[in-house]
């Protein structure tokens, strides 16, 4: 079940329930989570288990049916606006990228709408060209980039501002081997740097690499969560999470 609360957590979800007109079955269930400073959490569930949309009310992009969630002490709902700038937000891979600006341009684009100042938005930019090795195709418009090209884009739009809360939707979806690296490290350093993340993923041997902790998703419900290298070994969480979902009978 849910751990209680995490002493200076910097996401807390109490309750949260999410229904989608049209649907039987609510998207998320009761949800209760805590995540403290400095830790990966990883969200590991079928499609449609309610895992994006728990990411999207952590944005504020999404607002729930009922329950409640703060992010660096804001709730998600009343102080939506303020929640977008602590927050870097990667869903779906590129997706909201303008791809007849360059990398440069998108970068500095989505700096200004988070609030960077137009003094500091150069020094901004070149701290994540640098960042994410973006030195060769900084300059070159979007539409031409590879799939690792702009996903190193988008991790740059979302960490331009700072952000003390990561969440990041499957990030490493139809990456190359080197290009979903680049994105393990990157959650490493932000664990290191001492922000919070939240990443969903299929890839169990990506979650046991960065995260701290790994929480099961089903049927909008959290029904398990686990500490790699601490309550299970290494290779575990796949065998975890099928004997849990009985995807695997």
């Amino acid at each position: 079940m849910p751990s209680a609360a995490i002493v200076d957590a910097a996401v807390v979800t109490r309750g949260l329930t999410k229904r989608y007109r049209g649907m039987s079955a609510p998207a998320l269930r009761d949800v209760s989570l805590s995540v403290a400073s400095g830790e990966v959490v990883g969200l590991l569930g079928a499609n449609g288990a309610g895992k994006t949309t728990l990411l999207r009310i952590l944005s504020g992009l999404l607002r729930p049916t009922e329950g409640t969630a703060t992010v660096a002490g804001l709730d998600s709902v009343r102080e939506a606006t303020a929640v977008h700038a602590v927050v870097g937000a990667l869903f779906g891979g590129a997706v909201g990228l303008y791809e007849r600006l360059s990398a440069r341009e998108n970068i500095r684009y989505f700096a200004s709408l988070n609030g960077v100042s137009r003094a500091e938005i150069p020094q901004r930019i070149e701290e994540m060209v640098a960042l994410f090795g973006m030195q060769a195709f900084a300059d070159r418009m979007v539409a031409g980039f590879s799939s690792g090209m702009k996903q190193r884009t988008a991790l740059a739009r979302a960490m331009v501002h700072r952000p003390r809360v990561l969440v990041l939707d499957e990030p490493t979806t139809g990456l190359d081997i080197a290009a979903a690296l680049v994105v393990q490290e990157f959650v490493l350093r932000c664990r290191s740097e001492g922000r919070s993340v939240l990443i969903s993923s299929h890839n169990t041997g990506e979650l046991e690499r960065v995260c701290s902790r790994v929480v099961v998703i089903l049927d909008g419900c959290i029904v398990c969560e686990a500490r790699p290298g601490v309550d299970i070994a290494r290779g575990e969480l796949r065998e975890l999470y099928l004997r849990i979902s009985g995807e695997g009978v």
